[in-house]
């Protein structure tokens, strides 16, 4: 097994409000891949992972600014 940044599946994601379930977060993520854990620390951030590494670089932080904006 290789520890490589790039096979890395999970992402940090800021912003996101602690009422929101883990249905509404998946929902919003699943546009960039099949999402297969989603954890709301109910801090203002959360960890959303894939299945693949490579899903999990098309997020980018402008991205995710969108998605938690609109």
């Amino acid at each position: 097994a290789t520890s490589s940044i790039l096979n890395i599946c999970q992402v940090f994601v800021y912003g996101v409000h602690r009422t929101w379930d883990i249905g509404t977060i998946k929902n919003l993520f699943s546009k960039f891949g099949e999402v297969t854990k989603v954890t709301n620390t109910g801090k203002g951030y959360g960890f959303v992972a894939f299945k693949t590494a490579a899903q999990a670089r098309l997020v980018s932080p402008l991205s995710v600014m969108t998605l938690l904006v609109a």
